[in-house]
């Protein structure tokens, strides 16, 4: 019997993010999350060889928390959304900050600017239409998240 060849796992990115549609109080834009995660996101985690992971992709069961910090602390890198400054993103943030702020690629829409503290981080902006990615916004963030992460 031939054993088939094993791929070897990819690097885990984690990607911290809102879910969903969330509407922007600042400018009432409602924003699909999962659509600039499912058309740029990513696709771009996937080009650089790594595996994206979102925590509504969590396999593991149990308190969700768990696998969370699990994934902020653990993960080889991890691309934070700081669209429309989420508390939770901006905390799960500083946790990973804390742990591994080099390997840690924060990106944001241009629904308006960062925060104060952040504002000078290196983050990769990127153009929404309408709440959505087009198909050159995509492509953009794509190449320039991808480059990031390589």
């Amino acid at each position: 019997m031939v054993t088939p060849p094993q791929l070897a796992p990819r690097a885990l990115c984690f990607v911290d993010m809102p879910f969903g549609k969330k509407k922007d109080l600042a400018s009432g834009i409602e924003v699909d999350f999962d659509q600039i995660y499912h058309l740029g996101i990513k696709p771009a985690v996937e080009d650089a060889g790594l595996e994206p992971l979102r925590g509504d992709e969590e396999p593991a069961g149990g308190i969700i928390h768990t696998a969370m910090f699990a994934r902020l602390l653990l993960a080889e890198f991890v691309v934070a959304d700081l669209t429309m400054a989420n508390p939770n993103v901006f905390y799960e943030l500083g946790v990973r900050h804390a742990a591994k702020p080099f390997t840690t690629v924060p990106i944001f829409a241009n629904t308006h600017a960062l925060p104060f503290d952040v504002g000078l981080v290196r983050a990769i902006p990127y153009q929404l239409e309408n709440g959505r990615l087009s198909e050159a916004g995509a492509a953009r963030l794509r190449e320039e998240l991808s480059g990031r992460l390589r």
